[in-house]
């Protein structure tokens, strides 16, 4: 009996372990993507006000080019292809999704935790 007391120990003891390590990645990963969230925002700001300085913005929209979405299936003529005429436009800034992702990391790995509680 009091071997598998200890063995249960040891099992959470280590699930706790992979828990902090897993968190410990996500919240380097998450820092890393932030920073590289910040650079390429900098990168276009700068990119950005150059081309409003040179007057050159109407001429880069006017160059960009459509993206085209094409249909899962495999057998589809290239005529079915559909090009939309006026991309979506994102509203949401990157921070206020990362910062979701964090939470929704923290909630899964507190439901995680409580499941191994509870198994035990």
């Amino acid at each position: 009996m009091r071997q598998i007391e200890r063995q249960t120990a040891r099992e959470k003891e280590r699930a706790t372990e992979h828990v902090k390590t897993l968190e410990e990645q996500y919240i380097q990963q998450i820092e890393k993507l932030k920073s590289q969230l910040r650079s390429v925002e900098k990168n276009r700001n700068v990119l950005m006000a150059t081309l409003r300085q040179e007057g050159l913005i109407g001429k880069v929209k006017a160059q960009r080019e459509v993206p085209v979405v094409i249909s899962s299936d495999e057998d589809t003529p290239e005529e079915n292809i559909v090009q939309p005429a006026d991309p979506p436009q994102i509203t949401e800034p990157l921070t206020s999704v990362l910062d979701d992702l964090h939470n929704l990391k923290a909630a899964v790995l507190e439901d995680a935790t409580s499941e191994s509680t509870d198994d035990t």
